[in-house]
């Protein structure tokens, strides 16, 4: 269960953030608090003095704890979440050298060798396929990706609900085989490339979805002033 510990922003006295779900809520509609949707894991708040701030919930959840301004807190430095859970301030180029040490440990000789056979063997499939005309190992071979690509999208917040991750895969397949199947592409990394449809996918639907709310909004005004 997540705890309802609300603490203060310091300079943004109308906003709180919870220490453990990070939601921020705000006062600035009236007596009831409003639970603000974050964009990116960032957040644009109002200071008392009229300024608007955009900053991560990180770096509005360490000033809350901190007691600090967030604006005092210079932008040459880092909020980031430590293995054990705790948020720290770092400069950026100690941030930048933890990624760099990260990315040196994260691949192996052997699984780079495995992933040049991996792409050898994908493209060996499709070139048979447009000799053939026949797509059925393709089909086959993108199909093998799919837990790979559905925990990568829940793992990203892609899609969490099961309905959800399922369109955005059924997506994904449709996308990838078309874009074969048309000779739009040129893919050496499949995993890579699946992932990057999803991605893209989550962005056009979720663009689509605030039109659709702005176009529903302006014909309720229309409605209503008619």
């Amino acid at each position: 269960m997540i705890k309802n510990i609300w603490i203060n922003i310091p300079g943004f006295s109308k906003y709180e953030i919870n220490r453990e779900s990070r939601q921020i809520r705000s006062y600035c509609r009236g007596v009831e608090p409003r639970i603000l949707k974050p964009c990116n894991n960032a957040l644009i708040l109002k200071a008392d003095n009229g300024e608007k701030y955009t900053g991560s919930l990180k770096r509005f959840l360490y000033s809350a704890e901190k007691n600090i301004d967030p604006r005092e807190i210079s932008r040459k430095y880092c909020i980031v979440e430590t293995t054990s859970g705790q948020i720290e301030l770092i400069d950026r180029n100690t941030f930048q050298e933890r990624i760099r040490e990260r990315l040196r440990k994260r691949t192996s000789v052997s699984n780079i060798q495995e992933e040049y056979l991996n792409a050898i063997q994908f493209c060996a499939i499709v070139l048979q396929a447009y000799r053939t005309g026949d797509f059925s190992m393709v089909i086959t071979e993108i199909e093998s990706r799919k837990a790979k690509v559905t925990e990568y999208i829940i793992r990203h917040r892609i899609a969490v609900q099961p309905e959800r991750v399922r369109e955005v895969w059924e997506a994904v397949l449709d996308v990838a085989l078309n874009c074969i199947i048309e000779k739009r592409t040129y893919i050496v990394n499949l995993t890579g490339y699946l992932n990057s449809i999803a991605r893209s996918y989550a962005a056009q639907k979720k663009k689509l979805e605030k039109i659709t709310v702005s176009l529903d909004a302006g014909f309720y005004s229309l409605q209503k002033y008619q």
